[in-house]
């Protein structure tokens, strides 16, 4: 199986889907219960959310770099001689 190309684009886009799962944790939709041990969970949620603010930084970081990489330069002015 081969990789796929990492470009800003598809980064940022498999960042957004780890950034999903970190809010959801950090945000107590997803039940830690039998996963990790009970003592944890507040340190997981609490990780979680941080990673998801650092995740979502990043991910405008990358899509404003798509977008200005991918603009075309204007041409240079012509002088009239």
């Amino acid at each position: 199986m081969q990789m796929p190309e990492l470009n800003s684009t598809s980064l940022a886009f498999y960042l957004g889907i780890l950034v999903t799962i970190e809010q959801a944790i950090g945000q107590g939709s997803v039940s830690l219960a039998h996963v990790v041990p009970e003592t944890w969970a507040p340190y997981v949620q609490s990780w979680c959310t941080l990673l998801a603010f650092v995740g979502t930084t990043i991910m405008t970081a990358l899509t404003g770099h798509a977008v200005l990489s991918s603009q075309v330069p204007a041409p240079p002015p012509t002088v009239k001689p």
